[in-house]
């Protein structure tokens, strides 16, 4: 077991990748953080603020583990993970 402890008061949605390796957790309204997991060692990887507008949940795709899902208040956003680098970045900004 771990203890993962980076948000700031709560966490709003959380998502296991299609493989069970990596975790994504979202913080709630306090800090808004979306933060990626390596399941095993209980280590944040790379994480990235989910933007001024309120995230409600968020998804990993079905069938790769780099690629994530935000649905906020006025729309989507789709991220990419780069675990090489440890960095979480929007590739498809929301629709309004």
């Amino acid at each position: 077991m771990h203890r993962l402890s980076i948000h700031k008061v709560s966490i709003q949605s959380l998502s296991f990748s299609y493989n069970d390796k990596y975790l994504t957790s979202l913080g709630g309204l306090e800090d808004n953080y979306l933060i990626v997991w390596d399941v095993n060692s209980g280590k944040a990887l790379c994480g990235n603020t989910a933007g001024a507008d309120f995230v409600h949940q968020v998804k990993f795709f079905n069938t790769v583990d780099d690629q994530l899902v935000t649905c906020q208040n006025y729309g989507i956003n789709i991220w990419k993970v780069d675990y090489v680098q440890k960095k979480v970045k929007i590739i498809l900004l929301r629709f309004k």
